[in-house]
């Protein structure tokens, strides 16, 4: 019987590091061919070509993470949906549950355009 509650326990905390272990990717949008390369832009005066926007996505990552991973899974995501570049169009980082020391966590969300060149 232990050795049966241990298998459960290393399954269970396996998926849960996997779980939080990802920025997940939420996309709508046009899809296409995939990408191998994308570039990355933060500004649209940037794009010296001419483009249409494919989609809209949003990168989430909770429990105090970076924007670095989100970034990483905004292009991933882009890549898997045929976009020529990312346009990066807002950043959001909430403090929750500030007043309770053993519970706050920070959740970051970046919002960005899928565009594709003509």
């Amino acid at each position: 019987m232990k050795t049966h509650n241990f298998r459960l326990s290393a399954v269970v905390v396996l998926v849960v590091l996997l779980a939080i272990g990802c920025a997940p990717v939420s996309y709508i949008g046009n899809s296409y061919e995939p990408t191998d390369n994308v570039d990355l832009y933060f500004s649209v005066d940037d794009i010296k070509m001419e483009y249409t926007v494919i989609g809209h996505a949003l990168g989430a990552d909770g429990w105090q993470k970076n924007q670095k991973r989100i970034k990483e899974a905004l292009i991933k995501d882009a890549k898997e949906n045929g976009a020529d570049a990312v346009l990066i169009t807002g950043m959001e980082r909430e403090v929750r549950y500030p007043w309770r020391l053993w519970d706050w966590h920070v959740d970051n969300e970046v919002t960005a355009l899928f565009l594709k060149y003509k």
